[in-house]
């Protein structure tokens, strides 16, 4: 098992950099990724979502890229780091 974990996302051979490409987390554990892509006719935005296991690092993301792909790295986290909590209960009386 690797200390990261990896994907690469192919950009259909385009070159996207700056405000063209955003990689961001939403909620807690989904990593987005969204980018625009442009032909000679036509304009898309594109969106990949990743629902991240509890070991993955959301603070420790890159992203490269190059020669028409992505790849974005999410570091793991130590089983031991993984915060835990308990909740607390609340009784409602009728």
């Amino acid at each position: 098992m690797g200390n990261s974990f990896v994907f690469l996302i192919d950009l259909n051979g385009k070159e996207i950099f700056g405000n063209e490409i955003k990689v961001k987390e939403e909620g807690d554990r989904t990593l987005v990724i969204t980018y625009d892509h442009y032909d000679e006719y036509l304009f898309q935005k594109q969106e990949k979502s990743f629902d991240l296991p509890l070991n993955a690092n959301m603070d420790a993301v890159s992203a490269v890229s190059h020669n028409g792909t992505l790849l974005v790295t999410v570091n793991k986290v130590n089983r031991r780091r993984i915060r835990e909590r308990t909740i607390k209960i609340t009784k409602v009386e009728s």
